[in-house]
């Protein structure tokens, strides 16, 4: 077991230490912004299009039935984060680190997660859907040399208005590249079968047809790629249509 937590507050001044950027000076914490199951996350007072990065430390926390620091998951996004941006993929920028201490990225003030585009999607205007989920496409696309992303969630991937652009915010380095022709997996097939994704569908938060539709779409979208036949306007498919069916008709 680690010992007792460091418990963070806005207020707090921590001393960056061996960032390779900032290594020496100190930043101070604004705005509690969210919580996960091992790091917690707030804006920089000074600076609040930035955010920072903690482990909680509070214990050892469960992960590919090992039992590891908080403070690994900090050092698992930073090793993941080259691999997504040399492909490509967008994700979150990253301004400074240091492994198992911190890592600043951008803040995301505007966003959307993927759960709650699924479990708004009725509910969102036609064409505010639509252009959403071009979006979307276009990240898809961007995925297609991987089978797996490192801890890809449906809160892990946001949608900034502003921007029209899906990002990551979230990942660890657990990345699986596609290397078999054979292969037809996606880093959508594991997230759409996550446990929250399952227990919203359950709940009926989310509707099997229109979750079916856009995993149909997804998936042809990548595979496409993935063969090399893919038309430059496929990242401006429809998602209001599926086979020539409207998804979540």
């Amino acid at each position: 077991m680690a010992g007792h937590a460091k418990a963070y507050h806005p207020g707090d001044t921590i001393s960056l230490k061996c960032g390779p950027l900032n290594a020496g000076k100190s930043v101070k914490l604004g705005r509690y912004i969210d919580s996960g199951g091992s790091t917690s996350i707030f804006q920089l007072a000074d600076d609040p299009s930035k955010a920072i990065r903690l482990p909680k430390d509070e214990m050892l926390v469960q992960f590919d039935a090992k039992m590891i620091p908080p403070s690994q998951f900090i050092t698992f996004f930073i090793n993941g984060y080259a691999p997504m941006k040399n492909a490509g993929v967008p994700v979150v920028r990253m301004y400074d680190f240091c492994k198992g201490k911190y890592v600043i990225v951008d803040y995301l003030e505007e966003r959307l997660s993927l759960q709650d585009f699924l479990v708004q999607y009725d509910h969102l205007d036609p064409k505010e859907r639509e252009t959403i989920f071009n979006a979307l496409v276009d990240f898809a696309l961007t995925t297609s040399p991987f089978d797996d992303i490192g801890d890809f969630k449906s809160t892990s991937l946001v949608y900034s208005k502003s921007l029209n652009l899906w990002r990551l915010i979230d990942l660890t380095q657990h990345h699986k590249r596609h290397k078999s022709e054979n292969s037809d997996e996606t880093p959508f097939n594991y997230l759409f079968r996550e446990v929250e994704i399952l227990q919203l569908l359950q709940d009926g938060k989310i509707r099997k047809q229109v979750l079916d539709g856009l995993i149909l779409r997804l998936d042809e979208a990548i595979q496409m790629k993935r063969h090399h036949s893919c038309e430059p306007e496929l990242s401006r498919l429809s998602p209001t249509r599926t086979n020539h069916e409207e998804i979540g008709r």
